[in-house]
């Protein structure tokens, strides 16, 4: 964890309503003061949050991640490399994610923008090799609008495909940057994320 935001990730297994309308086992994952703001989550806790909320495949990828989705909690499982995680077509907002990046693509950073917060604090880790990053909040009611993530090492990059509450899917973008929007209290629904070389 870094400096003064230290996120206590407690974990308390709660029955919730999965995508499928059966009951699921998930986690909430609550972050202690301003919070769930983002923080650098290593492996073995990355590997918790998993177990808590019976989740699977989170080292099946380059780059892995999953969603804590409003009305529902985390989902069950990690999706990777293009695939979408959130939902499509059922109004709802991702209000936290944790991504994990797989493969050695050296540092890479992430922040969040959440409703009447703004924007969160850069958080980098300095390899990919299974370490994850962890940004938004659980158990206030807060949709995250946007992520933002970079690598300034010039040697991969992220490719990146958003929903976004009234617009839908923004296409697939290169090169990191933004992913959702700001500034339009929209709420970001699902993210599809890859890892790719980077060329200038």
């Amino acid at each position: 964890m870094n400096l003064g935001i230290r996120a206590l990730l407690t974990f308390s297994v709660v029955t919730l309503l999965g995508l499928t309308g059966s009951p699921v086992q998930a986690a909430e994952t609550n972050v202690a003061g301003i919070a769930g703001i983002s923080g650098e989550v290593e492996t073995d806790s990355v590997a918790r949050v998993a177990a808590a909320v019976g989740a699977t495949g989170a080292d099946s990828g380059d780059i892995c991640y999953i969603s804590h989705v409003a009305g529902i909690g985390w989902e069950r499982n990690w999706t990777c490399d293009g695939y979408y995680s959130g939902t499509v077509g059922q109004n709802r907002a991702i209000e936290a994610m944790m991504i994990r990046v797989n493969k050695s693509i050296g540092e890479w950073c992430l922040r969040g923008h959440l409703r009447n917060i703004g924007w969160t604090v850069k958080r980098c880790t300095q390899s990919g090799n299974g370490l994850a990053l962890y940004v938004g909040t659980t158990g206030q009611n807060r949709p995250m609008e946007a992520i933002m993530l970079s690598s300034p090492t010039n040697i991969y990059t992220f490719e990146h495909n958003a929903h976004v509450q009234n617009k839908g899917w923004s296409g697939w973008w290169y090169g990191g940057g933004v992913i959702g929007t700001y500034g339009e209290a929209l709420n970001l629904e699902a993210v599809a994320l890859k890892v790719a070389p980077w060329t200038p």
